[in-house]
């Protein structure tokens, strides 16, 4: 489900970066670090709460400082997700309830 690229910018320079490309976004602060799949960081100025928007339907949010690509999802438990890639991620008990939903659907409906 590929939508419009996203622009990081990094001084006089801009990074384009699709949805696909991206495995989780952390918030620190006042900006949001992008993670990739080859490894790379980028960090973005926009809010969570807009970077979530522009990215819902193959993201959830499972705290509120990770947003994450369900594509990436390895292995969830109650407290905690992990990623292909390794990377472990804090879950809000929350969010466990509505997370399993949402990434039961995503996956039913994934061709």
């Amino acid at each position: 489900m590929n939508r419009s690229p996203i622009i990081v910018k990094q001084g006089n320079r801009s990074k384009v970066l699709r949805e696909s490309s991206i495995t989780y976004v952390e918030s620190r602060g006042r900006v949001q670090i992008i993670h990739t799949r080859e490894g790379a960081s980028r960090v973005m100025s926009k809010t969570m709460n807009e970077l979530e928007e522009t990215l819902k339907g193959g993201f959830f949010r499972i705290h509120r400082c990770f947003l994450v690509n369900m594509d990436c999802i390895d292995i969830f438990e109650r407290t905690q997700v992990r990623l292909q890639d390794g990377s472990s991620l804090l879950m809000s008990k929350y969010k466990y309830r509505d997370f399993v939903n949402s990434y039961l659907k995503y996956m039913s409906e994934k061709p």
